[in-house]
């Protein structure tokens, strides 16, 4: 009997009901998504799950990690909200396994806003299983759910990830007294803060133990203290600064003393204008992805007509060592040649330049063509020279043809590949990551900073093998 038929007979004799209940709920908590059975409403998605049979429901139910996220969008006025009896039951079946919460508020609305502080009630109760909290809050609703977040034992959590709090209120002393309980969390490790206003940027400066965050976002109105937030950070290991407006760059330090992060892995900044002194002070001697992402007022990342970045690299390699992939978006079109070739970039692993126009592929591929031939001729041209006046004819090789195996060695593969949002990307990879560079997804989602954690996944597989 062949192969095919024995692979016909035994998929014809098996069902998945069949299978033992373990290997079904393996097959539940990996093959279902839980964003997906949370997303909205929280019963919709997992009731349907339930109603397949009760082998399934017994399964679902009996299967704590299926209910460890929790996602409720208060949209508009017409959005289902589930009842709070059904999230007291989610929190009842997750058992205890750790929580990722997220809770939406776009919509203006009181009776939205009420069921929203009673859902963060009763999530409170388990507050000690809080792995992450994420909370994306109008402006409006903002003040009264500061007032309700005040009243939880924030110290008690297990790890709080705030990746998403941009409460902005009218009263400031709101914000103050936000930040200061946060600071009360010890295992506080990771935050997202875009603080309103400099008085905010203050309290969080003189009030909270940045020392002891692994990661940072920091973005808008803070910038006569994003210096002074930056040198507390000395555990951190990857900060995204983020500051779309225009010359908030050019703001001149307080002190140039340089910024000491010695932990430092991943850093992005999000910027409308490269010339950031970020770069200038940055010492970070185990940095090992750098992205920089230049924006328009609009979100987009249209290239300035000029850019002082590259003049900035060969310093900042310096003090950066081990920096072992760059990210630029956006560098102005007559200056990615000259960033591709420069010599102090040849020891990168990884050099990716993001172009937005997509009808600049075939002149970049030519001109990258042109000049690879230019580059390999000349290296001809610097041949052995055969000293004929001795009889053994022994070779003198001259400086520069000595040097062309090892450059021949060192030569990069310079790749240029549309992405699916329509940009371009070029740049090149060492060989043993090559199949990597066309491997990361090239979605819209992972366009500006998306890349940047596909590197450092990478980085981070290659290092455990080491």
């Amino acid at each position: 009997m062949s192969f095919p038929k024995l692979t016909e007979r035994w998929i014809s004799r098996t069902s998945i009901d069949n299978l033992p209940d373990d290997v079904l709920r393996l097959i539940l908590l990996f093959g279902i998504d839980p964003h997906s059975l949370c997303a909205h409403r929280l019963s919709s998605s997992t009731t349907a799950i339930r109603l397949v049979s009760r082998l399934w429901d017994m399964i679902v139910t009996s299967s704590p990690r299926l209910w460890s996220h929790i996602h409720i969008a208060f949209n508009e006025s017409k959005t289902p909200v589930p009842p709070l009896t059904t999230l007291s039951h989610w929190i009842a079946l997750s058992a205890e396994v750790s929580l990722s919460i997220e809770l939406s508020l776009s919509h203006e609305g009181r009776d939205h806003e009420t069921r929203f502080i009673r859902s963060l009630d009763i999530l409170s109760t388990a507050i000690h299983r809080w792995h992450s909290l994420r909370l994306h809050l109008s402006i409006r609703s903002s003040e009264s759910i500061s007032n309700a977040i005040q009243k939880y034992d924030l110290a008690r959590a297990a790890e709080l990830d705030f990746a998403n709090v941009t409460l902005r209120c009218a009263k400031t002393d709101k914000m103050d007294q936000i930040i200061r309980k946060l600071s009360l969390a010890p295992s506080l490790r990771h935050l997202r803060w875009a603080p309103c206003n400099i008085r905010c940027a203050y309290a969080m400066t003189s009030d909270f133990p940045l020392e002891r965050l692994a990661s940072l976002y920091l973005g808008f109105y803070v910038l006569p203290f994003a210096i002074d937030v930056l040198r507390k950070c000395t555990s951190a290991e990857h900060i995204t600064l983020y500051f779309p407006q225009p010359g908030v760059e050019h703001f001149v330090p307080a002190t140039t003393e340089p910024i000491y992060l010695h932990n430092l892995r991943v850093i992005e900044i999000v910027v409308m204008e490269l010339d950031s002194p970020f770069l200038t002070l940055l010492h970070a001697p185990r940095l090992s992805v750098l992205c920089v992402n230049y924006t328009d007022f609009f979100g987009h990342g249209s290239p300035p007509a000029s850019s002082p970045l590259p003049a900035k690299l060969k310093e900042m390699l310096k003090r950066c060592p081990s920096l072992q992939v760059l990210i630029i978006n956006s560098l102005p079109y007559t200056e990615i040649s000259t960033v591709i070739r420069a010599p102090e970039l040849q020891n990168l692993r990884v050099l990716e330049i993001i172009y937005p126009d997509p009808d600049k592929f075939k002149d970049l591929e030519t001109a990258l063509v042109e000049e690879d031939r230019k580059r390999t001729a000349a290296a001809a041209s610097s041949e052995v020279v055969v000293d004929a006046d001795t009889s053994n004819a022994t070779a003198h090789a001259s400086p520069r043809a000595s040097k062309a195996p090892e450059a021949q060695k060192n030569k990069k593969n310079i790749q240029c590949k549309p992405l699916l949002d329509g940009a371009l990307l070029i740049g090149w990879t060492d060989p043993e990551w090559d199949e990597e560079f066309f491997y990361i997804p090239d979605s819209p989602s992972v366009r500006m900073c998306g890349r940047t954690m596909e590197w450092w996944r990478i980085i981070s597989k290659y290092e455990k093998k080491v």
